[in-house]
């Protein structure tokens, strides 16, 4: 036999043998005497006896709470009358755009983590989709019994915007949201926006992956084009700003500063043949001091200098590697001004115009003015950054497009090399 208690039962609300049964224990026999005091004699409860009083409990709490839930959905429903009519799920899915349909059918159905989902659904009621009169918006999914939104549903609007997930006092916090055209946004969500940490899909393939504020992309993230161009790095509303990676399909890069996705300061724009410029930058073009380094095969060593739109225009100098260079002015690309020209062991200098040596200085050595052209002129190769960028800001700003402008196709044949091939050469 088990022990023998013979102390006084404590004044409390829960019966002694419930207590016994919750420490696994079964009462045998109990006595009271005349003083009030108890004497009980228990033994343990067997593993097969324990989980018949299981079954028994879980039976009973799930009875109860079945009454509390049709007590939950009358006050519901008494509550909810004069707010709309419940409809059918065909009536709601004809109010679901063919381009979100679409896409639902590549998605599995957004639940969230199973914790949320229980916690949010155990207390909760399940409805036919309902339609409010005052906006014709229709919701379908879990309730509670203030008429509140919450646990998982899909909430339709009237022009046809969806959101589906997980939602709480009325408001969904975390799901997607579907634009009519098939766009979607997938991730936290605050007043039916963009917050924290998500992804936007368009239709057209390109994703962007990070931080949202107030439905903008604000923060680090990422945005991979459908065309295989992607940026990497920080964004004030959708725009490129601050420090930041952009790559071409090529392999070319450009990694530096940027302004309102425009390439703006210092940075470094390097070619996939290996060729490199270093310095600054404005409207996407080199525009102040910077490098530019050539790949082995070229002639060219490098130069160092002045550049404005993209082209050499200040003071510079260009390196050869056979150890010629040229030092001096440069304009559109070209010595044109005063400068000095090493060339086959012979230094000349003068006055250069247009890449000629047009007039020497009484120093300089003999040369043939005007007949030599010394460096070939500039290619616009900077162009199509600036195309691909302004193709870029485009799309940031109208997020509907699914095919780049007219602009961008012009320039969608050269490729990252073409930008820098042979420049100064």
């Amino acid at each position: 036999m088990g022990n023998i208690c013979g102390d006084r039962i404590p004044d409390t609300s829960v019966p002694v043998e419930s207590r016994l049964i919750a420490e696994n224990k079964l009462i045998v026999n109990k006595v009271i005497r005349e003083d009030g005091t108890s004497e009980i004699e228990i033994k343990e409860l067997t593993d097969d006896q324990q989980n018949k009083i299981s079954l028994i409990q879980n039976n009973w709490r799930k009875h109860k709470e079945k009454e509390k839930v049709v007590e939950r959905i009358k006050v519901l429903e008494s509550n909810m009358n004069s707010l709309g009519d419940q409809i059918t799920i065909d009536e709601m899915k004809k109010k679901i755009s063919s381009e979100i349909k679409q896409v639902q059918k590549k998605l599995p159905v957004y639940e969230g983590t199973r914790k949320d989902k229980e916690n949010l659904e155990e207390k909760l009621i399940f409805r036919r989709p309902f339609k409010f009169n005052y906006d014709n918006s229709i919701y379908h999914g879990f309730w509670s019994s203030f008429g509140l939104r919450e646990g998982y549903g899909v909430y339709i609007t009237e022009e046809g915007l969806l959101q589906e997930g997980l939602w709480r006092d009325g408001k969904i916090y975390k799901g997607r949201i579907f634009e009519v055209n098939g766009n979607y946004f997938e991730g936290q969500i605050t007043y039916s926006e963009p917050n924290g940490q998500g992804k936007k899909v368009l239709t057209n393939g390109t994703v962007y992956t990070g931080t949202w504020k107030n439905g903008k992309q604000i923060g680090q993230g990422e945005r991979i084009y459908y065309d295989k161009f992607y940026f990497i790095g920080n964004f004030v509303d959708n725009l490129f700003s601050g420090k930041g990676k952009f790559c071409w399909p090529d392999g070319s890069i450009y990694e530096g500063d940027f302004s309102k996705s425009s390439i703006k300061g210092k940075g470094k724009f390097k070619c996939s043949n290996g060729e490199y410029y270093d310095g600054q930058w404005l409207n996407n073009l080199p525009n102040g001091q910077g490098c530019y380094t050539y790949s082995q095969d070229n002639q060219c060593l490098k130069f160092d200098g002045e550049f404005k739109n993209g082209k050499k225009e200040g003071q510079g100098k260009l390196t050869f590697k056979n150890g010629n260079y040229y030092t001096g002015e440069w304009k559109n690309g070209l010595p044109h001004g005063n400068g000095e020209l090493k060339q086959n062991e012979t230094i000349y200098k003068g006055f250069f115009r247009f890449g000629k040596l047009t007039q020497m200085t009484s120093d300089s050595k003999a040369y043939t003015p005007n007949t030599d052209v010394i460096i070939k002129p500039d290619k616009e190769k900077f162009k199509v950054v600036k195309a691909d960028l302004l193709h870029l800001v485009d799309e940031l700003e109208g997020e509907n497009e699914t095919t780049p402008n007219k602009s961008f196709k012009i320039y969608k044949a050269s490729s990252g090399v073409d930008i820098l091939n042979n420049l100064l050469s």
